[in-house]
């Protein structure tokens, strides 16, 4: 972060339930800098208005580079950083820790959360599930440590199944499942892997680097 940020540094805490009944339970800790108004509106930052929960209208713009969600109880929790040059990483701790598949989709759904609280500077539009082939092998290797844990076949179709689970859903309306076989082929093709290939890639990413 730059030095300046250090005169103009904000620490915000948020109760989730603000945004919606189905949030009740969660905590948003975000951190960033105070920043003049961008030229363009909406910056392509990850961004805050203070005063407005809604990230719209008057306000006090702060850039964000450090989202945090709990849920109480929950022994997971995720974070969001971001960097400009090196732009968002998206991080699930606690993994080490004993838990359940609901501590999963807890997680997933806080995740989920930051994205509709905190505008800008995550994936462009269209882009849907994963922001990038990084973001993909890691959330494949969770998949791959889960099904084998439950002695399940590592296969497209398990994989798919794991993902329908515990990744939060695209849209609220979406009538269709988030993961099919061929969906998972999608992203394959998207990112230039065979399927041997980021299953080999995914089984060299240790748990500490697991993300969403």
């Amino acid at each position: 972060m730059p030095d300046e940020a250090r005169l103009c540094w904000k620490r915000l805490r948020l109760r989730g339930a603000i945004f919606g009944p189905r949030y009740r339970g969660y905590e948003l800790e975000l951190f960033g800098m105070t920043v003049p108004p961008p030229p363009t509106w909406p910056p392509p930052w990850p961004f805050w208005r203070l005063g407005v929960p809604s990230g719209a209208g008057p306000g006090i713009t702060v850039q964000i580079w450090q989202q945090i969600v709990r849920f109480e109880g929950c022994p997971l929790w995720g974070e969001v950083r971001w960097h400009p040059e090196r732009g968002e990483r998206v991080t699930i701790h606690g993994l080490e820790q004993r838990h359940t598949k609901d501590d999963l989709k807890r997680v997933h759904l806080g995740l989920r959360l930051l994205r509709e609280a905190v505008r800008g500077g995550g994936r462009p539009p269209g882009t849907g599930t994963f922001a990038g082939r990084d973001e993909f092998l890691v959330a494949l290797a969770e998949a791959i440590r889960a099904l084998r844990q439950n002695r399940r076949l590592v296969t497209q179709e398990t994989v798919a199944d794991y993902f329908t689970e515990t990744l939060p859903s695209r849209r609220q309306e979406d009538p269709e499942p988030l993961f099919s076989d061929r969906t998972l082929r999608y992203w394959l093709d998207k990112f230039n892997l065979t399927w041997d290939e980021a299953l080999e890639l995914a089984q060299k990413i240790p748990p500490s680097e697991f993300t969403s």
